[in-house]
C-alpha cells in the first residue's frame, strides 16, 4: 500500500492509482515474494481482479454523472406554429431542437431566477 507521507496524491487520477495499489494487499504477500524470487510472472488473484473491475466501473459512472452529460427523456408536445418557430431558431443558431430548447430555458432561468451574483432568487 502506498503511504500518504511517502506519496502525496495531488490529482484525482493519482488518488485512484493509490486506491488501486492498495488492492495489492488482497494477494498473498508471501506468494508474491516467492514468485519474484523465482522470476515467475505474477497473475493477480480473481478477487483482486473482481474488485478492480467493480472499482473501475463505479469510477467511470461517477465521472460520467459528474460531467453533467446525464439527460432525462422528456416528451414535449408543441403546437405546429411553435414547432416551426423552434426549427427556425435552431437553424439560425445551427443547433438541434433539443439544444435550442435547452439554451432558451437556460437563458430564461438565468434572466428571471438568478440574481446578479448567480444565486437562485426563488
Amino acid at each position: 500500500m502506498i503511504l500518504s507521507d511517502l506519496f502525496i496524491a495531488t490529482t484525482v487520477d493519482q488518488k485512484v492509482a493509490q486506491i488501486k495499489a492498495s488492492f495489492d494487499d488482497l494477494d498473498d504477500i508471501n506468494l508474491l515474494y516467492e514468485l519474484n524470487k523465482n522470476n515467475t510472472v505474477y497473475s493477480p488473484s480473481e478477487i483482486k481482479l473482481a474488485y478492480l473491475k467493480k472499482l473501475s466501473s463505479k469510477w467511470s459512472q461517477k465521472k460520467f454523472k459528474d460531467s453533467g452529460q446525464t439527460k432525462t427523456n422528456f416528451h414535449l408536445p408543441l403546437a405546429k406554429d411553435t414547432t416551426k418557430k423552434l426549427k427556425k431558431i435552431a437553424a439560425f443558431y445551427n443547433l438541434s431542437n433539443e439544444k435550442t430548447i435547452q439554451k432558451l430555458v437556460d437563458k430564461e432561468y438565468k434572466e428571471n431566477f438568478l440574481d446578479e451574483n448567480g444565486k437562485e432568487i426563488y
